[in-house]
């Protein structure tokens, strides 16, 4: 609805997974799900994601200006 790019969101978790060099805590114990999870998460939700954002009035693609 923020007119975001929802493919995005997995990309992103990709990059701060690499950014981390595979290290972190067991989930279990984390107040976060894991970096996996939310992948796993995001991609299950893309389809709805993806139709609400061909819905939205606004675009912004990676590295567009928002005004």
């Amino acid at each position: 609805r923020a007119g975001y790019d929802p493919s995005e969101s997995i990309r992103l978790w990709e990059r701060m997974a690499a950014n981390k060099g595979g290290v972190g805590g067991p989930e279990f114990i984390s107040t976060h799900p894991s970096d996996e999870r939310r992948k796993g998460n995001l991609t299950q939700w893309l389809p709805a994601a993806q139709a609400e954002y061909r819905n939205s009035p606004n675009k912004y693609g990676l590295g567009a200006v928002i005004k």
